[in-house]
């Protein structure tokens, strides 16, 4: 059975289909798939309906992207793995400084614990 729960594989594999990206063997496979479960059909044209809007929308906007909107994004994409890059160079450090934060964090749990401990034990006095 089909979950109705959207993230489920075959919800978004549904939703793929509707959308024109589902590709090669993997769109073939799901056709054979469609063309012998209603279950599937009924999942596609529930999301077929709810990108239809969508793309009407889209197509009646005559927007335009902005002129270096693209390079923009280039640009945040490679900063974005140059510091995904320094992150890993320094893996090592990080898991130390993390240890060390968990740590100190269990100490001063315990401490805080202790510390209630005597001023519950001083208050029953």
């Amino acid at each position: 059975m089909i979950s109705a729960d959207p993230s489920s594989d075959m919800s978004l594999l549904c939703a793929e289909y509707a959308l024109g990206v589902l590709q090669g063997d993997d769109r073939r496979r799901f056709e054979l798939a469609l063309a012998m479960n209603p279950v599937l059909k009924d999942f596609v044209m529930k999301w077929a309906h709810v990108f239809t809007p969508l793309a009407q929308d889209n197509a009646s906007s005559s927007a335009e992207p902005s002129i270096g909107l693209f390079d923009r994004i280039e640009k945040k994409i490679g900063l974005e793995e140059r510091v995904f890059e320094r992150l890993s160079e320094h893996q090592g450090e990080l898991r130390q400084a993390v240890v060390v934060s968990i740590a100190t964090l269990q100490i001063l749990r315990a401490r805080l614990h202790t510390a209630r401990g005597q001023s519950s034990a001083a208050g029953a006095a």
